[in-house]
C-alpha cells in the first residue's frame, strides 16, 4: 500500500478517495479489503498511461481556486478537496495539492458534510497562499 499510497499524494489525485478508503481497512482487513485492492491495482494498470499536466500560468492573470466535495452518510462521511492555479477562465489548468478522508464528525445533514469540506479546503489553500505569495503577488 505504500506504493499506492506515494503514486496517488503525487501524481494521481483522482485515486485519492479511493486509496484513503482502502487504507481505513487497516486495522480490520477482510475479503472486501481484497477486492478494493485488486479493483485499485487493476485501475493503475489499465490507466498507466495517465499523466498529470501542469500548465504555464501567468503569474498576473493566474489565481489559486480551491474544489471541494463531500458525501455524507451516518458512518463513513468522507471529504476532499484539490487545490490549484486556474487561468483566466477560471479553470484548473495546475493542480498543485489534493486530500481526501474520512470525516472525524458526523455531519447531520449533507449540507453539514460539504461544510466540513469546505472548511479543510480553505485552511489547506490559505496555508498554500502564505507559502507561495508574499503581499505583492506569487513569489
Amino acid at each position: 500500500l505504500g506504493v499506492i499510497n506515494w503514486v496517488t499524494r503525487t501524481s494521481r489525485p483522482e485515486m485519492t478517495a479511493p486509496f484513503s478508503m482502502l487504507a481505513s481497512c487497516l486495522h480490520k482487513w477482510d475479503g472486501d479489503c481484497d477486492q478494493q485492492l485488486q479493483r485499485l491495482i487493476g485501475y493503475l494498470v489499465r490507466t498507466k498511461g495517465y499523466r498529470l499536466r501542469l500548465n504555464k500560468v501567468d503569474s498576473d492573470k493566474g489565481r489559486l481556486v480551491v474544489y471541494t466535495d463531500a458525501n455524507w452518510g451516518a458512518v463513513g462521511s468522507r471529504a476532499g478537496f484539490i487545490i490549484g492555479l486556474a487561468g483566466e477562465d477560471g479553470r484548473l489548468v495546475s493542480p498543485m495539492a489534493w486530500f481526501s478522508k474520512k470525516i472525524d464528525l458526523t455531519p447531520d445533514s449533507t449540507a453539514g458534510g460539504e461544510w466540513i469540506g469546505l472548511v479543510s479546503g480553505a485552511k489547506a489553500a490559505y496555508a498554500m497562499e502564505e507559502m507561495f505569495w508574499n503581499g505583492s503577488g506569487p513569489i
